[in-house]
């Protein structure tokens, strides 16, 4: 442990001169026009999308879905207890299913990454572990970290570890760990004192990698995009939410405890506050935020008059609200929203060819969910 502690502040040291902040260089500011709302759009008219049901049986039952990963050719997703490989059609490939107190087990599953060669990295966040399975179940190796990690993103043969608002002894919110060595190599972006006293909120998106230039990084609280690559972290770009953005001054008063704070915040009720989603597709770039207890989508093309801002939409008749929805954003340009049994049922009776299929007919409803998978244009 004395070792892995001198490593890290060696790499601190030597990268300090590398973070986020670069003198001389403005970020660009993009303005999302908060008050241009439409209740409801029509998804068909902002992005194209197909659904996998997951199949149920007695030795299937999946738990709430915490991650979902897709691929071109496979969709994973996990929940508390294991990670899942399942075919476009629906058909389960693969289970990992390892949950327990051994010295080849985990306790829970915080989140996951499939590697190129189909091994599955699983962290478990209880354990301050990451762990090696293939998809028989064989552990083929074990991590100790350091860190409360709370998400993770494997590039290459890095992987990238996030551990948000939590004060921790080197001062940073992201590490990246050589997964060979399991030495931690570089370090990003310091915590904030005063956010770190309330804000431990754990969000899905934190990363969205791109096979090209590196990794999309965003944060709950924080109004910018960074780009991660070549071992460097940069400000892409900042969000300004119709000058309701937080002020750092609201952060620095003496709450008494995180329900003040936030009992505090919610009454202003004047603020906007994101990034839960960020994704640039072909014609158009994705952001999330909240906004007077609400949570809304911008779809933001290159002319800023043709901004589309929205917190439902519907899918051949049937709404989908986004507050209190899991979307679930994918490397491969997707977005992925799971549908309970009950919003299954309701779908199927509806006169839409979209829902028309006989698998959705009458489904019971302790049935798996529904996987809408959007790809905005």
């Amino acid at each position: 442990m004395k070792s892995l502690i001198f490593n890290v502040l060696i790499c601190l040291l030597m990268i300090s001169c590398s973070q986020t902040k670069r003198k001389g260089v403005e970020i660009p500011m993009v303005k999302v026009d908060v008050s241009s709302v439409s209740s409801s759009v029509n998804l068909s008219d902002i992005a194209g999308y197909t659904w996998t049901l997951l199949p149920t049986s007695d030795t299937l039952l999946i738990n709430e879905i915490n991650r979902v990963h897709n691929s071109d050719e496979y969709i994973y997703l996990s929940d508390v207890s294991s990670v899942y490989k399942f075919s476009y059609h629906g058909e389960l490939i693969a289970k990992i299913e390892k949950q327990g107190n051994g010295p080849d087990e985990y306790l829970n599953v915080s989140d996951f990454q499939v590697c190129d060669d189909e091994t599955v990295w699983i962290l478990c966040r209880n354990t301050k572990s990451l762990l090696l399975y293939s998809w028989d179940n064989k552990l083929k190796k074990k991590i100790k970290l350091d860190l409360w990690v709370q998400n993770i993103c494997l590039l290459n043969d890095k992987m990238l570890l996030y551990v948000g608002n939590e004060e921790n002894d080197y001062g940073r919110q992201l590490f990246e760990m050589n997964i060979n060595t399991g030495i931690i190599e570089n370090s990003y972006k310091g915590f904030d004192p005063y956010k770190s006293r309330y804000l431990h909120v754990k969000g899905i998106n934190t990363f969205c990698r791109d096979f090209e230039t590196g990794c999309d990084y965003s944060e709950l609280f924080n109004d910018t995009i960074y780009k991660i690559s070549d071992d460097t972290i940069r400000a892409e770009m900042r969000f300004d939410w119709g000058g309701h953005n937080v002020p750092d001054r609201f952060y620095k008063n003496n709450f008494q405890d995180i329900v003040d704070f936030f009992q505090t915040f919610h009454s202003e009720n004047v603020y906007a506050y994101g990034v839960n989603l960020f994704l640039k597709a072909n014609l158009s770039t994705w952001v999330s935020y909240f906004y007077q207890k609400k949570c809304y989508i911008a779809v933001l093309s290159g002319n800023p008059m043709d901004q589309i801002v929205f917190e439902q939409f519907n899918v051949e008749g049937y709404p989908i609200k986004l507050l209190d929805r899991e979307m679930f954003l994918q490397n491969n340009g997707t977005i992925v929203i799971p549908l309970d049994a009950v919003e299954v049922r309701e779908c199927s009776s509806l006169s839409s060819e979209f829902f028309s299929s006989k698998l959705l007919q009458g489904i019971p409803e302790d049935s798996n969910p529904l996987l809408l998978i959007i790809q905005p244009k």
